[in-house]
């Protein structure tokens, strides 16, 4: 990273970051929710999972590509990293209840970690400190979980009159704010550092 971009990696950066991740999560699940409605109830069973965090993935790297394209180039593998890892996870979770607490955390974590080491194959030819993102990542996608359980209980009234499918899309755009929240900081942070470029 040349040092004009280096300069130019701000707290506008982190803003945009998170709202990426606001876009990214609640169009992702859109998509994957209409993608679902056609097909049949035995293939949802089967690639549900995978078609939801895929998508989530998909969009979340999109949007926040929109953010890194003006940071570094080949930023478009940042969507192909995101898109597979959380394909990858989605063939998972499937055995996790989303019923207990624990285990959407751990699901959630696991997605975060995958998707963390798959970006980081991105990051690394930015920052020496690209590391941190495998760290990062998860910690976002677990704090997530209960904030989001958290305001869901704080607005049972409210998700009464709306549909399932549009309560879930401001869940995953809750979700990807408050992943964007913790992992914009930390990028910001790294790119930031004079001595995080590599030769």
């Amino acid at each position: 990273m040349s040092d004009q971009a280096k300069s130019s990696v701000g707290w506008t950066v982190w803003l945009w970051w998170v709202l990426a991740g606001t876009g990214g999560g609640a169009v992702g699940f859109a998509a994957a929710d209409a993608l679902l409605n056609f097909m049949s109830a035995a293939l949802q069973r089967a690639i549900a999972e995978v078609v939801i965090f895929g998508l989530i993935g998909a969009g979340l790297g999109t949007m926040q590509w929109l953010v890194l394209r003006n940071l570094f180039s080949q930023a478009g593998w940042w969507v192909v990293a995101s898109t597979a890892g959380a394909a990858i996870v989605g063939m998972g979770a499937a055995s996790l209840s989303s019923e207990i607490e624990a285990n959407l955390i751990i699901a959630y974590g696991l997605s975060g970690a995958v998707l963390g080491m798959l970006q980081w194959i991105v990051l690394r030819r930015q920052t020496s400190r690209a590391w941190l993102w495998i760290l990062a990542s998860p910690l976002g996608w677990a704090i997530a979980v209960p904030v989001v359980r958290f305001t869901d209980r704080m607005g049972q009234d409210m998700a009464s009159r709306m549909s399932e499918a549009v309560g879930l899309i401001l869940a995953f755009g809750l979700m990807g704010a408050v992943v964007g929240f913790v992992t914009g900081g930390v990028l910001v942070w790294m790119l930031r550092k004079p001595n995080s470029a590599l030769p």
